[in-house]
């Protein structure tokens, strides 16, 4: 299997999860459940997505990748949802998400 942890994306969407764990532990209950169930998983996802494409053949690529990136973008709708029903603590807690995402 290839090495994907030195990859700067590998190392942007693992501290995009990290950080998503911080933030969902503070979520209200009924948020955490519905809203930072999404966000995990879809993090989670990012994740397995990124080693999965690396041990990919250039050829092999493309079609992770179209998912990867639909998965990103899915994803930055998830966090703006968040962010306007006040399940994120403040402003700076998704600039930091988006930007991680970006």
């Amino acid at each position: 299997m290839a090495r994907y942890d030195h990859l700067p994306i590998f190392a942007d969407a693992y501290q995009f999860a990290l950080l998503v764990e911080q933030l969902v532990g503070n979520f209200s209950n009924k948020a955490r459940a519905a809203l930072g169930a999404d966000l995990r998983q879809q993090s989670q996802h990012i994740l397995r997505c990124i080693i999965q494409v690396n041990s990919l053949a250039l050829t092999e690529r493309y079609g992770v990748l179209q998912h990867l990136n639909w998965r990103v973008e899915e994803t930055l709708i998830l966090l703006r949802l968040a962010k306007d029903t006040r399940a994120l603590p403040n402003l700076k807690a998704y600039e930091q998400c988006a930007n991680l995402l970006y």
